[in-house]
């Protein structure tokens, strides 16, 4: 049995991926199941797979971050476990994402690695640091390339789960019979989707799940999987000659200064008269530590092109904000993933000119459970 490196056991990987792994293990189809993760995390961790009654699993534990290069103490374990692993997770704060994979392909070892493929502190003010995530993709394609020379069964797969959702699935292949007949391609996309997550002043600061405070934000969270899903569409009604060359985008943000301007510190003391038993900023203190931070809200415009001649509008509107069923002063003790009054709302609109127009629209206010399909709403 091959077994398996898991790089982050956080609330993301806890819900999708380690059920998963627990499930195989159960069914001795992997084998150990070694876990990366962080010190400050140890105690929720090693609860968890307390509660889950996990037995073939070893752990290593880092004292930081190691975002840019991986300590001797780090990269020496994983060495020694590389013999012993067939693939790997890679569950992290995105900014350890290319760290982690760049040392995983040079031993050959098959990736599934959350989105982004990178990201990097500060990147919403500086433009070299955007043009950096071209540079990272293309040097994360070199190195799998000349890796799979020497291990041609070797995988690395971004988890872009939404490309498997059946909606979706019914969507492109409809779009694909209209081309089939019609020759056109699709004209616009609208995609919109809002996390329905209300941070409080305090919380946009130190909060470090799916964070603000290191300069990146929606954009690199679950935004990603809407500019992925929105081009994966448009490319079903595409042709040789009629594939974009090229494309133009804009983008708007709205940043954490932008979002107390309009629901000030005076608007959660109206609403929320505990909100200074809690809060531990002042008005002045927020708006100087978040003058960098990343965006809550993105609105972003492309326009793809065939020889200079529009083919495809595309409108991706990525909202942190949104309506919440939040109405409590602190997140304190709460998953903050699904049980901090989320409610997530998602989106699309196609339109395949004059020929086919495809509606889309999702509300989510609790976790699925696949075993009951009722009460949902």
């Amino acid at each position: 049995m091959e077994n398996v490196l898991l790089i982050g056991l956080g609330y993301h990987a806890r819900r999708i991926y380690y059920p998963v792994l627990q499930e195989l293990q159960r069914k001795r189809e992997i084998g150990k199941i070694y876990v990366l993760d962080l010190l400050g995390q140890r105690e929720a961790i090693c609860r968890y797979l307390k509660e889950k009654r996990v037995k073939d699993y070893e752990c290593f534990w880092l004292e930081k971050p190691e975002n840019d290069k991986l300590n001797e103490k780090t990269l020496n374990w994983l060495n020694d476990i590389s013999e012993n692993i067939k693939g790997v997770i890679i569950a992290t704060e995105p900014l350890a994402h290319l760290v982690y994979a760049k040392w995983a392909l040079k031993k050959g070892l098959s990736i599934l690695m959350d989105k982004p493929i990178s990201t990097h502190e500060g990147i919403i003010t500086d433009k070299a640091l955007g043009k950096m995530l071209i540079k990272d993709y293309f040097d994360l394609v070199a190195i799998y390339k000349e890796s799979k020379k020497n291990n041609p069964n070797q995988i690395f797969i971004i988890m872009a789960q939404r490309r498997f959702h059946n909606a979706y699935e019914l969507m492109k292949d409809k779009i694909k019979e209209v081309f089939q007949y019609t020759n056109c391609p699709v004209t616009l996309v609208q995609s919109f989707h809002g996390d329905g997550q209300w941070r409080f002043p305090t919380e946009i600061i130190e909060q470090t799940a799916h964070p603000y405070n290191q300069g990146y934000g929606k954009c690199s969270h679950s935004g990603y999987h809407f500019f992925d899903i929105s081009f994966w569409l448009a490319e079903a009604g595409y042709s040789k000659d009629k594939k974009p060359d090229e494309f133009e985008v804009t983008t708007s943000f709205l940043t954490p200064n932008d979002f107390l301007a309009q629901y000030t510190f005076d608007d959660y003391r109206n609403n929320f008269p505990d909100f200074d038993k809690f809060n531990k900023y002042t008005k002045e203190e927020f708006e100087n530590k978040t003058k960098d931070y990343g965006e809550i809200d993105a609105l972003s415009n492309f326009v793809f092109k065939k020889d200079g001649r529009v083919m495809t509008l595309i409108n991706v509107n990525l909202c942190h904000n949104g309506f919440s069923q939040r109405n409590w002063t602190t997140a304190e003790g709460r998953d903050l993933y699904k049980g901090n009054g989320r409610v997530r709302h998602e989106f699309h609109y196609v339109l395949q000119g004059p020929f086919q127009a495809i509606n889309y629209q999702s509300y989510q206010s609790k976790e699925v459970d696949p075993n009951i399909e009722k009460n949902l709403y």
